[in-house]
C-alpha cells in the first residue's frame, strides 16, 4: 500500500524516498516518534503521505508553520526556537517525555541534512531516547550508503 503512494509520488524520488523508508524503518523498528526539521509543508506532507505508525513531531521555528502543521493528520508541531539539530532533538525528546509518548530507552528515527543550513533532508538516524541526551545507533546517508558508530 505504501508502496502505491511512493510510485503514484509528483515530489522528488529523493524526497518520496527519504519519506518511504523513514516510515518503513520507523515500523519495524518500532520507534515511537519520527522527528524532523520542517521549513515547509511539503516536507511533512511527504512524510505523513506514507501514513507512519509513528507521530510525526515536526520541528519548525516558524510559529505561521507550526499552525498549518497543526492542521495535517498525523503531524505534531512542536514551535522551537532553532531547528539546529542538536537543541531541536532535545527538545522532541523532552515533549515527547512529557505527553508520555515516548520514555527513556525508546528509539526514534530523526531526519535532518547532511549539510548545516540545507533546506532538504537527506539523512536518517535513529536514536535511543534518554534523560539527558540522544544515544545515536547508526546514520543512514543519501544513496545507500550506511555507517555504524
Amino acid at each position: 500500500m505504501a508502496r502505491d503512494r511512493l510510485r503514484a509520488s509528483e515530489a522528488s524520488a529523493a524526497e518520496d524516498s527519504i519519506s518511504f523508508v523513514a516510515c518503513q524503518l520507523a515500523a519495524r523498528l518500532n520507534a515511537k516518534a519520527i522527528i524532523a526539521p520542517v521549513r515547509d509543508l511539503t516536507t511533512a506532507l511527504a512524510l505523513v503521505r506514507f501514513k507512519p505508525q509513528a507521530p510525526l513531531v515536526a520541528v519548525t521555528d516558524s510559529g505561521s508553520l507550526s499552525r498549518q502543521l497543526a492542521m495535517v493528520w498525523g503531524v505534531s508541531p512542536l514551535l522551537a526556537p532553532t531547528v539546529e539539530p542538536a537543541a531541536s532533538l532535545a527538545q522532541a525528546r523532552r515533549w515527547l517525555f512529557a505527553h508520555q509518548l515516548a520514555h527513556p530507552g525508546d528509539s526514534a528515527v530523526v531526519l535532518s541534512a547532511s549539510v548545516p543550513g540545507q533546506e532538504k533532508v537527506d539523512t536518517l538516524r535513529i536514536f535511543q531516547l534518554e534523560d539527558e541526551k540522544l544515544q545515536d545507533k547508526y546514520v543512514v546517508r543519501g544513496k545507500g550508503e550506511r555507517r555504524d558508530l
